[in-house]
């Protein structure tokens, strides 16, 4: 009997050990699932980070291929300004679209006209109605159109006129170019009218087209002269002026 009395105390000491290492082994697990947790988030992180690396490598190598022109994205202040023009006009073709100025902007016997004093220089807008433009096609100062690259192009131009019935007027349309090697303009191209008459009109009609292919050279301006101004209707779906490049 005292023999059994003495075991019993060893076995309850055994019993309170054990309870005091579950508390430690929750511990070890709590830890377990944490490092778990902090593994799988590192993991996808530097897989999302590779991933992204992969994907701009990718866009850097397209780009160099002749895909997306990534060289657009940003631009170099250092390089020369031809050189950034000409980045641009591979992208976008030069192209322009003008309408002509409204009536009384049309200042045309208090400016000079380029040595072709016998008839007048139609003002084009720049700023509003259906002007257009890409690739750094644009207006000069002067209000003639600017070729920004040399190649071949498509000039176009429509001006109408309208006289009383029974007036005689010449209606004529003259394309001229000016570059910087020889001072004096060049004409290009010249366009009688088409009569439109209505006899329920007190005035008269005409409409002048022409359109051709020319080859020009950087620095080169296009301008449009009529002889008798007084006569052409600007409404800017009536008179416009445009060039775009076909190579």
């Amino acid at each position: 009997m005292t023999s059994n009395l003495q075991i019993n105390p060893n076995y309850s000491q055994l019993d309170e050990n054990t309870n005091e290492n579950k508390p430690a082994k929750g511990q070890y697990i709590v830890f377990l699932i944490l490092t778990l947790i902090l593994s799988t988030e590192t993991f996808i992180t530097a897989f999302l980070l590779y991933d992204f690396s992969e994907d701009i490598h990718r866009t850097r190598e397209t780009g160099k291929d002749g895909g997306y022109p990534i060289h657009c994205l940003s631009t170099d202040l250092t390089q020369p300004t031809n050189q950034a023009d000409y980045n641009i006009t591979e992208i976008f073709k030069p192209a322009v679209h003008v309408g002509a100025k409204q009536e009384l902007k049309q200042y045309q016997r208090l400016q000079k006209n380029d040595g072709i004093p016998a008839m007048d220089r139609i003002q084009w807008d720049n700023m509003n109605g259906q002007f257009s433009q890409e690739g750094l096609m644009r207006l000069s100062p002067d209000g003639e159109i600017a070729v920004p690259q040399d190649g071949i192009y498509f000039v176009f131009s429509r001006v109408n006129f309208e006289t009383q019935l029974g007036q005689i007027m010449h209606f004529t349309q003259y394309l001229y170019k000016t570059t910087a090697s020889y001072p004096q303009p060049v004409m290009l191209a010249k366009s009688v009218v088409t009569p439109c008459t209505s006899v329920n009109s007190s005035v008269q009609l005409y409409s002048s087209h022409q359109g051709a292919l020319f080859r020009l050279e950087k620095g080169d301006r296009l301008s449009l002269y009529v002889l008798n101004i007084s006569a052409v209707r600007f409404p800017q779906e009536a008179t416009y002026f445009g060039a775009f490049m076909i190579n």
